[in-house]
């Protein structure tokens, strides 16, 4: 059985379409148990959000290492996925570029930043 391994750079090739599948309600969760909905974010207004963090490391130095020490308290506030906040906090450029278009000098600040950075 020949089996095809998957990389980081064929996920990168062939990006897949966004599938949002709603949330159980709270009725319909198991055992009456109470989930955490988590908002519907549109391709738009998720591109929208990145470029708007982008934008605000590019202006603001201390946003840069908010962003470096602590991503997720950086990203509180903004419509982003889990897959855009883990995107943005480990400096992901392929995957930003594909989902906002090709960046700017000004707008890769923080990514380029964080490319530098040796911490992990």
């Amino acid at each position: 059985m020949h089996t095809t391994a998957t990389t980081i750079d064929s996920l990168h090739k062939a990006p897949k379409p966004l599938v949002v599948v709603p949330p159980a309600t709270p009725a319909e969760a198991p055992d009456g148990a109470v989930t955490e909905v988590a908002p519907v974010v549109t391709l738009r207004a998720e591109r929208e959000e990145i470029l708007s963090v982008l934008d605000q490391a590019a202006r603001d130095p201390g946003y840069i290492a908010q962003l470096t020490y602590n991503p997720s308290k950086a990203l509180e506030g903004h419509a982003l996925s889990q897959a855009a906040k883990g995107a943005l906090a480990c400096g992901d450029v392929r995957w930003i570029e594909a989902r906002v278009g090709k960046l700017d000098t000004r707008l890769r600040t923080w990514l380029d930043c964080r490319l530098q950075q040796e911490i992990w």
